[in-house]
């Protein structure tokens, strides 16, 4: 009888063992996003607002780094973008985006103040559940100069 409690008791010791060691194990998901954005007040800085698997309704900001931009056309690529996504308790994911806009031409060929934009956004960490994130999302989106608005989709994977 005492080797079978002392049995029954390595069991439980081994599943709690078993389960604490699974928990630190990343597992890769799908993701996808609706955003919203306004602008901050700040030049190149925004309010997120939006809908993301995994994190619920969020809000964070947006930071536009045209630095490096070129533009061919009514092409600009080379624009930077650095996002901060937080969920309602708190957990936050980081993002650095290359972006691509394509302006929108009024009927004398200049640009008017609207367009089109897609990215490729990589998660390069967050806080919380989401501690040494990594990921890829595929973003698509319009934008209006004029209002600072900007709406747009995302979709690719997560791993957390």
């Amino acid at each position: 009888m005492k080797t079978l409690k002392v049995l029954f008791i390595l069991c439980i010791m081994l599943g709690f063992a078993i389960t604490a060691n699974s928990q630190g194990k990343q597992v890769v998901r799908p993701m996808k996003g609706t955003f919203y954005e306004l602008p901050s007040g700040i030049p190149g800085t925004s309010f997120v607002t939006g809908q993301v698997t995994h994190m619920g309704n969020i809000t964070g900001t947006s930071i536009a780094d045209m630095s490096g931009a070129k533009q061919i056309g009514n092409v600009i690529t080379g624009v930077k973008n650095y996002k901060t996504k937080i969920a309602a308790n708190g957990d936050k994911i980081f993002s650095e985006a290359s972006v691509t806009l394509i302006l929108n031409l009024d009927v004398n060929g200049k640009p008017d103040g609207t367009g089109t934009f897609y990215a490729t956004a990589i998660e390069v960490g967050g806080t919380g559940r989401f501690e040494g994130c990594s990921g890829e999302l595929y973003v698509t989106g319009t934008f209006n100069n004029i209002t600072g608005c900007k709406n747009y989709t995302a979709e690719g994977w997560i791993k957390y």
